[in-house]
């Protein structure tokens, strides 16, 4: 499921929670359009909890009981029972368990179960390629990645991402590809109506000026976007690769 459906498609759901990114001050409207953004499609891709819990069980099989694991695929399973319930309070399930992992110092305890999701999935998708548990849990990993935005030490920092976390919980931060690419997107969204028009074609020529990269609609905006998710990913593995392993702590 592509999320840019939601940012370019003013009629479906995606209306209705966009006045909630407008009431966000503007340095915090980035992380709150990714935050949004994904949880819209994630909502929109888990329809039916039989399936969710078959893939759940499924994934259970490889990833050792542990609260984070309880606490996450509850909070997931809501989204498809209450979606709008959870939309609404989506900050609850993403800032809320960042703020106690944090407080409980059990950032390197979240990143380990995160990487052992990870794993499972990449055995799954060899002993079970055409199972539609896989495209769930694929999604269950996405929502894994909500709650990493607000264990940084500034949140609304865009220049930088988590990659990863070391052995004594410091957060491995990792230069971010563009960081002034969320910005140019609001701007889109927000001023749609006329974009020759409004700051965003401004905003675009700039962005395409600085990294060769043009933005001139919505495919664009989502090759870019799948890039920086790539360039994301890579990231995390390689601060994998330079971690120590460690036994997974249930």
């Amino acid at each position: 499921m592509q999320p840019f459906p939601f940012l370019f498609n003013r009629s479906y759901i995606w209306q209705k929670y966009l006045k909630t990114i407008e009431n966000y001050p503007k340095e915090a409207q980035p992380l709150a359009l990714r935050e949004h953004v994904t949880a819209l499609s994630i909502v929109s891709a888990l329809e039916n909890t039989d399936e969710y819990d078959a893939a759940m069980s499924l994934l259970d099989e490889y990833v050792s009981p542990n609260k984070f694991f309880s606490l996450f695929k509850s909070y997931l399973r809501r989204a498809i029972i209450e979606p709008e319930f959870f939309l609404i309070n989506l900050r609850h399930f993403t800032a809320r368990p960042a703020l106690v992992i944090t407080q409980r110092n059990e950032q390197r305890q979240f990143f380990e179960f995160v990487e052992a999701c990870s794993d499972a999935f990449l055995r799954i998708a060899e002993t079970h390629p055409q199972d539609n548990s896989l495209y769930i849990i694929g999604e269950f990993l996405r929502f894994l990645r909500l709650p990493i935005e607000f264990l940084k030490p500034d949140r609304n920092d865009e220049t930088v991402i988590v990659a990863g976390c070391n052995p004594n919980g410091n957060l491995i931060l990792e230069k971010a590809l563009y960081p002034d690419f969320f910005p140019v997107v609001l701007q889109h969204i927000f001023l749609l109506n006329d974009p020759d028009k409004t700051p965003a074609a401004a905003l675009a020529n700039e962005f395409y000026e600085k990294n060769g990269i043009q933005l001139s609609g919505p495919a664009d905006f989502a090759r870019v976007w799948y890039q920086i998710e790539e360039y994301n990913e890579t990231c995390r593995k390689r601060a994998i690769s330079s971690t120590p392993p460690t036994p997974f702590q249930t």
